[in-house]
């Protein structure tokens, strides 16, 4: 997504997170480029802390404005969420769309994916009870119990014993992306093998996917 909107002009490898995120206490972070965020080179560290309470978008961008860079940017290589995290909003901010739809009109509908490729997006963190409550049309292979979950970088399970032995199914194992309603620049889609294995030749292709051109080459 990053890449199409590149190739549109509408951003350059080394324009700045603070370019289209002012609103970061840490001077250092703002001076972060699209290349640091892309190659996981931003000093980002890999999460967010989840043993502080948060939901959606906005307490995302609560949680990224006093975010602190833990290494100078373009020192060391370190897996970030957080910086896809960062794309995400930014491909929301230059395009006036979220991950979701971008995905859908830029790469999806031209790709002819079918319906099961996309994101299963909901207005905010699911409850045990609506996790368990919903029977999915689709086959989506289950991930794991929300206890384990929620367990993960200092997030703490907070329900009934039973609760926590409700199996993830069709909703976006990453407990931030979880946190975010489903739709994240790291994490939130689903696909099946099929529609993977159509992505995959479009990009060996270089861009073609029987004879029509989704990306360029170069993206």
């Amino acid at each position: 997504s990053i890449m199409i909107l590149m190739e549109q002009g509408k951003l350059r490898l080394n324009d700045t997170i603070g370019k289209f995120i002012p609103d970061i206490d840490d001077e250092q972070a703002k001076r972060v480029t699209i290349q640091q965020l892309l190659t996981h080179t931003s000093g980002y560290r890999p999460d967010f802390d989840l043993g502080e309470k948060w939901t959606g978008r906005e307490g995302m961008l609560a949680a990224l404005k006093k975010e602190k860079l833990r290494n100078p940017p373009g020192t060391r290589f370190v897996y970030s969420d957080i910086g896809f995290i960062v794309l995400g909003e930014i491909q929301r901010r230059i395009s006036k769309v979220g991950p979701e739809l971008f995905f859908a009109t830029k790469i999806q509908g031209p790709l002819n994916a079918s319906g099961d490729m996309g994101f299963n997006n909901w207005p905010s963190e699911p409850s045990v009870k609506m996790i368990k409550a919903i029977k999915w049309a689709i086959p989506i292979a289950p991930t794991e119990n929300t206890k384990g979950q929620q367990s993960y970088l200092g997030g703490q399970f907070q329900g009934e014993g039973s609760e926590g032995d409700v199996i993830l199914r069709g909703y976006v194992h990453d407990p931030t992306a979880f946190r975010m309603g489903g739709v994240a620049g790291h994490a939130g889609l689903f696909s099946t093998a099929e529609d993977l294995a159509r992505y995959c030749q479009m990009l060996l292709n270089g861009g073609v996917l029987n004879g029509k051109r989704i990306m360029s080459a170069q993206t």
